[in-house]
C-alpha cells in the first residue's frame, strides 16, 4: 500500500511503525481513562462520606440516604472502570500478539502490555 503524505511517499515499514505508535497511544489513553474513573469514584466517595458524617442524626434523613447512594455509585464506577480497563487491555494485547504471529515487526513496547 502506497500513500503520499506531505509530498513524499511513505513505505509500508513506516506505516507499520505508525500503527504501533497508534496502539501505544491507545494503551495510554486506556490508562488515562482508568485514572479518570478512579478520580470520579474517589470524589463521590468523599462526598458520600461527608454527607453521612456531617449530617449524622438519630434517624435517616435525605442527606444520609444521598450519602449512601453516593457511596454505592462510587463503588459501581470503580468496578466498572477496572473491568473496562482489564477488558480493553486484553483486546490490545491480543491485537499486538496477533500481529507478531502473522509476521509483523518487533516492537519494544510490546513488553509493557
Amino acid at each position: 500500500m502506497r500513500r503520499f503524505r506531505y509530498g513524499r511517499r511513505e513505505t509500508e515499514e513506516s506505516m507499520r511503525i505508525s500503527d504501533y505508535l497508534a496502539v501505544d497511544r491507545t494503551i495510554m489513553a486506556n490508562e488515562r481513562t482508568l485514572l479518570a474513573y478512579i478520580r470520579t469514584s474517589v470524589g463521590l466517595l468523599i462526598a458520600g462520606l461527608a454527607l453521612i458524617r456531617f449530617f449524622h442524626q438519630t434517624h435517616f434523613d435525605v442527606y444520609q440516604i444521598s450519602g449512601f447512594l453516593a457511596l454505592l455509585v462510587a463503588l459501581s464506577i470503580m468496578i466498572f472502570g477496572i473491568r473496562d480497563f482489564i477488558h480493553m487491555r486484553r483486546v490490545y494485547k491480543d491485537l499486538v500478539d496477533h500481529d507478531e504471529k502473522t509476521g509483523g515487526n518487533e516492537h519494544p513496547a510490546n513488553d509493557t502490555l
